[in-house]
């Protein structure tokens, strides 16, 4: 497993791979390509050695505050670690732009990607709702040192 910076020729794949795991509230086609081609958005994919694309995130990078704006496991690679290895180089990259925070939005009820962002060190900033659905706002400081992440 790899993990790299998207390009253009990912769109079709990352726009399959938010279909997958998000249904009918994927982003579409065209916010994928402007994410891949703004120069202040990071998208980064990680891939199989077959190629296959087992996973996205889509990061601001910038200080003080940067988001994660999406993190995305395929349903077939979940539980191998690709979920954490993103997150890892995401806030690696964070710390490398003298980010002090990272903020992330969450559903309440998906429990695994609450665990995750938990075993990094992200709490829990406040609760709302959106579209009917009950949302968590996470937030991560960062430490001065730059060890690896769980």
């Amino acid at each position: 497993m790899t993990t790299r910076p998207g390009t253009a020729a990912d769109v079709a794949a990352l726009a399959a791979l938010d279909a997958a795991c998000f249904g009918a509230r994927r982003w579409p086609r065209e916010a994928w390509e402007e994410v891949i081609l703004h120069p202040a958005w990071l998208t980064l994919v990680a891939e199989t050695a077959g190629g296959e694309l087992a996973g996205a995130a889509v990061l601001l990078c910038q200080r003080p505050v940067s988001s994660l704006a999406s993190l995305a496991v395929a349903p077939a690679w979940r539980g191998c670690g690709i979920g954490s290895a993103l997150l890892n180089d995401c806030i690696l990259r964070c710390r490398g732009a003298c980010a002090n925070e990272v903020v992330l939005e969450v559903d309440e009820d998906n429990e695994p990607a609450m665990r995750l962002y938990r075993r990094f060190g992200f709490r829990p900033r406040r609760g709302f709702e959106d579209e009917g659905i009950r949302r968590v706002e996470m937030t991560l400081t960062l430490s001065e040192s730059g060890r690896r992440l769980p």
